[in-house]
This record gives C-alpha cells, sequence and structure tokens, in this order.
C-alpha cells in the first residue's frame, strides 16, 4: 500500500479523512481540480457532497473525543497543525459532531456518527442475504455500536446471545473473511477504516458468524419443550378426568322415577 503524503490542510477538504468537499473524490492518495481554499456553504453545495459541517475547534473547551480524532487525523495526514491552537477546519457527514450551537463551535458535546451498512449473517454453514441497515450513535464505542447490531441480528433469526456470535467487517468489493471486530481498540480501527471506505464511495459490510449452539444447551431445550408438553397433556386429562366425575355426580343425586313416592312423584308432575 502507498505511503501518505505530508500536505497543507484546506477548508474544502474534510479534515478527518480528505474527502473533497465539492467533488466527492477522496483526496488520501488523489487529487482533482476543485478549488479547495473556498469554504463550504449551504450555497454552494453539490449533487456528489450535500451535506458537511464547518468546525471551529477551540483545544480548551472542545470534547476530548472530538481532539483525539483530530490529533490523529493532523498526524496521518501530516498537517502539522499545532492542537493546543484553535483553528476552522471542516467534516464530511460520515463524521458530524453534534451541537445544540449554530455549530461553529463544539463544547463538551458528545460526538455523533451515523452508520451506513450491509449486514451479512452466516448460520449454519448458509449466509443469508444482505441487510441494509443505517442508524446514528452519540459519542460511539464498540458496546453500544455491538448491542445496536444485535437488535438488527435479533430481528433477522430471532433472539441471540453476545457470546453466541462473532463480528467482523470489510469493504463490499474486498475479498477474504474481513476483519474481527470484538473490542475496543478493534472498534477505533474500525471508525478509520469505514471513513476511508465510505469516502472511497465503496459499501462497508458487517460480518455476523453465529456459533452452532452446544449439543448441552439443544438438549437442555429438548428437555424443557418435552416437559412443556408432557404438563399440557397432563393438565388436559385432569380436566377431562373432571368433567367426567362432575357428570356422574350430578347423574348420581337425581332420582330415579321408580325410587319416588307417591308424593313425591305428584310434586314432579305439577
Amino acid at each position: 500500500m502507498s505511503s501518505i503524503s505530508p500536505r497543507n490542510y484546506q477548508i474544502g477538504v474534510c479534515f478527518t479523512c480528505q474527502l473533497c468537499m465539492y467533488c466527492g473524490l477522496d483526496l488520501t492518495l488523489n487529487n482533482c481540480n476543485c478549488d479547495k481554499s473556498i469554504k463550504p456553504t449551504k450555497k454552494n453545495r453539490t449533487k456528489e457532497v450535500a451535506n458537511f459541517r464547518n468546525l471551529t475547534y477551540k483545544p480548551a473547551i472542545v470534547h476530548e473525543k472530538i481532539k483525539n480524532t483530530l490529533s490523529n487525523s493532523n498526524q496521518k495526514y501530516g498537517y502539522k497543525l499545532d492542537i493546543e491552537l484553535l483553528y476552522n477546519c471542516t467534516l464530511c457527514s460520515a463524521f458530524i459532531p453534534s451541537s445544540p450551537t449554530d455549530g461553529t463551535s463544539l463544547p463538551s458535546t458528545p460526538l455523533q456518527m451515523e452508520f451506513k451498512l450491509r449486514m451479512s449473517i452466516k448460520q449454519n454453514k448458509q449466509v443469508l442475504p444482505f441487510v441494509i441497515i443505517s442508524f446514528t450513535l452519540d459519542n460511539p464505542n464498540f458496546i453500544n455500536f455491538r448491542d445496536k447490531l444485535e437488535s438488527y441480528i435479533c430481528e433477522q433469526v430471532g433472539l441471540v446471545y453476545r457470546n453466541e456470535y462473532t463480528l467482523a467487517y470489510k469493504s463490499h468489493s474486498e475479498s477474504g473473511a474481513g476483519t474481527l471486530l470484538g473490542n475496543e481498540e478493534a472498534f477505533d480501527e474500525f471508525l478509520k477504516d469505514y471513513q476511508s471506505i465510505v469516502a472511497g464511495n465503496k459499501k462497508v459490510v458487517i460480518i455476523v458468524i453465529l456459533r452452532e449452539l452446544s449439543k448441552k444447551r439443544s438438549h437442555e431445550n429438548e428437555v424443557s419443550e418435552q416437559e412443556s408438553n408432557d404438563e399440557s397433556e397432563n393438565e388436559a386429562y385432569q380436566n377431562t378426568k373432571s368433567k367426567k366425575q362432575l357428570k356422574k355426580h350430578i347423574k348420581k343425586c337425581i332420582p330415579k322415577e321408580a325410587t319416588l313416592n307417591e308424593n313425591e312423584a305428584l310434586v314432579g308432575s305439577r
């Protein structure tokens, strides 16, 4: 893989992923003819890049998550900016922080990120059709990302537990098994790869590998189901038995005509 050449940051480019905010080209290893010195506004939006966010970075009050992200991008692309100084930058829609203000500065507000994914589920050596999912997370981390995915998994295959599946990810155009996604460290790498893949107008695939149920759990399920059936059959039997006994008791309590004396027979015939 080619190394990333250092460059000066330009306001018309996403600070975190080098997406041109006009033509949508990933400028990590490419270049375009757009005038990237022009600040993106609502009036100069294009069909390729409809959304953006202007950010005034204030190191004294900015959220720590945002500061770390911008610091990593500063190092990755060789901007050589002093992160302890105030500066303006632009973010693309894949990495837009939320703010209750006009969006120019971000005091201690959580980071918000939108995910658009294709989910592939492998179950019992079979691969189910892709499911297109999208959601937004505030201050995303591995736990809330996994929990959100799990809700979509359960919609497709029924109730599953966290120890019953493995997660991985890759680009839709990439071959192979993908990259394992199982902890916070792997999730941090996933966030970087996600931005890079999306910036290249490619789709991100989440791979869910369901583990086979253990023999013990399968046996427990069979026993539980059998016990439930036995209880139902026993209850039905008891109900039938009770009805028969009630009918027998009623029949026994009604005196036959042959056993009535003359006065009782006359009363009954009135």
